[in-house]
């Protein structure tokens, strides 16, 4: 993976026309109560922090001993060098604390600065979010990305999509996979918070990866949840033998729905979330479905050898998930313009399928362990991202059915949603008899090791085949992990599993974990941790002024 070019870094010109810091306020620089830092980080900090939080939460990571590959932004300016991380932990949480005396001083500011009316021309520069839900204020970007749920208990979504012509898809075709995910970056950013040449696509990973990019690092604690039992061994390991101050890991007695609970509970406290800088970073934050859209433009563009057809080519995109986040993705990458069908695959926790065959969005008496175990997941809490959309960004009618669905954990979606989203979507539940055999069958076929997940999609894949429906849509199944961390489930398949030098050390390793009990007050032991952690901070700076 090469390393983001490095950038220069220059102080804007004092003049009434310049837009300084990262949001529109027409200061010059020198006058701007949001730029009262000082030295050389002060001149990055007003040019670049529109992507502080973002860097340092969506780094680059690649770990070619599992294979892992996943979606990031990396940047690096003048003396002020960031990277930050996409945690596409599946079944996985993380936060993000990052309290130098720096960035605690400069969120002060931004905070509790006043902020000047905005002329009409400025305001249109702004790429706005609103909630699902329709009752939270809109932010920018910036007020998105430093976000969990919305103060309502809503998900930020853009309130406008760009459209893509065919001109612009014909140029992005042509691109590298970096460049690509900068480009859609660029889209929703916005120009008023960080020009587009200051961006650099590169890559990043699930829960593993989120701490190897961070594990060590002065300005940024990362606290993990991880469902106890219900992710593999060598899963577990990858996070509990990492033993650096700044990684915090918690081994929670239940599954990946209930460790959302104590998090979404966190994240509903807007004062505690500002007071400790906190982020959430799997797919509840708008820009880790930001990222993920690149998944569906590289499938399109790989599966499309010529864009001169008129209309341009079909590709159907088969997506395993469970959040669905990644479903989110390709459906607002759909509406953008992308000429793609998409087909949800899911293991036995089929809420999203039923959703899709019959319009019943309800849960099961219970979620069903099986071996994709990072789907294994009751509460999909992207769909309503979804019906956002379906209904016409409609935010009293998505309130309602979210709300409904909250207090009774069932809804039947009205004829019309149910009728839109089975327009725009297929499904298909598959069990782990059938995960197994695909597994088997790729590899005879194709000597490729499969993961579960992967399996998932690959098996609707083989469906269709062996129905002998002939299509001449070409079909991309989306492979969201490597088969080296899941042993177990390759030795079900009756296969041998190819296991790294790096993956067996670890067998080796001293483990770091805290463990959450049933019984235990979740909520209280989050919150007491991140207490804790700024306590420390405070110490630190403290003692760095003495």
């Amino acid at each position: 993976m090469r390393p983001a070019p490095s950038m220069t870094c220059s102080e804007p010109q004092a003049s009434p026309s310049v837009l300084c810091c990262w949001t529109v306020v027409p200061y010059p620089p020198s006058q701007c109560p949001r730029c009262d830092i000082s030295s050389t980080q002060g001149r990055a900090f007003r040019k670049y922090f529109p992507l502080l939080y973002l860097i340092a939460l969506l780094a680059p990571a690649f770990t070619p001993a599992t294979g892992s590959l996943g979606l990031g932004v990396a940047f690096k300016s003048g003396p002020m060098k960031a990277f930050f991380l996409l945690f596409q932990g599946l079944g996985q949480f993380a936060l993000a604390l990052t309290l130098t005396t720096e960035l605690r001083k400069f969120l002060s500011l931004l905070r509790h600065a006043p902020i000047p009316s905005l002329s009409r021309q400025e305001a249109s520069r702004i790429m706005w979010y609103v909630s699902t839900r329709g009752i939270a204020p809109q932010v920018n970007f910036e007020g998105a990305l430093f976000s969990g749920y919305a103060p309502d208990g809503g998900l930020f979504m853009p309130e406008e999509l760009p459209q893509l012509d065919r001109e612009t898809l014909c140029r992005w075709s042509t691109l590298s996979y970096p460049d690509l995910v900068k480009e859609l970056c660029a889209l929703f950013i916005g120009s008023e918070l960080i020009p587009k040449d200051d961006l650099n696509g590169t890559s990043g990973d699930t829960g593993s990866a989120a701490i190897e990019s961070v594990k060590g690092a002065k300005n940024v604690d990362i606290i993990v949840l991880l469902p106890k039992g219900h992710c593999t061994k060598i899963q577990e390991l990858q996070m509990t033998t990492v033993l650096k101050e700044n990684v915090h890991v918690f081994g929670v007695e239940g599954n990946s729905d209930e460790l959302d609970e104590p998090i979404k509970t966190v994240f509903a406290d807007v004062a505690f979330v500002k007071k400790h800088n906190l982020m959430s970073l799997n797919s509840i934050n708008w820009s880790r479905v930001l990222v993920q859209m690149a998944h569906h433009f590289l499938a399109y563009f790989q599966c499309t050898p010529s864009l001169d057809t008129h209309p341009l080519p079909l590709v159907e995109v088969v997506v395993p998930t469970g959040a669905a986040g990644n479903l989110a993705a390709g459906y607002i990458a759909q509406k953008i313009g992308l000429p793609i069908r998409l087909v949800v695959a899911v293991n036995r926790n089929d809420i999203i399928h039923r959703t899709v065959q019959q319009g019943d969005f309800s849960l099961s008496k219970a979620v069903k362990s099986t071996l994709a175990s990072a789907m294994d997941i009751q509460v999909p809490y992207n769909m309503e991202r979804v019906f956002w959309l379906l209904s016409g960004s409609d935010s009293q009618v998505t309130r309602a059915l979210m709300e409904q669905f909250e207090r009774t954990q069932s809804v039947n979606l009205p004829k019309e949603l149910h009728s839109k989203l089975s327009e725009v979507v297929t499904s298909e539940s598959v069990s782990d008899e059938a995960i197994t055999q695909t597994m088997g069958r790729c590899w005879d076929e194709n000597q490729y090791l499969l993961c579960p997940h992967s399996a998932v999609a690959v098996n609707y894949h083989y469906q269709q085949m062996d129905r002998q429906q002939p299509s001449s849509t070409p079909r991309c199944c989306l492979a969201p992990a490597s088969a080296a961390k899941f042993p177990e489930a390759v030795l079900a398949a009756g296969l041998t599993p190819e296991t790294p030098a790096e993956i067996v050390a670890l067998e080796h390793k001293e483990t770091r974990c805290t463990l959450m009990q049933r019984g235990d007050n979740w909520t209280l032991m989050l919150q007491d941790t991140i207490e804790d952690l700024s306590r420390r901070w405070r110490g630190h700076a403290l003692n760095a002024s003495q």
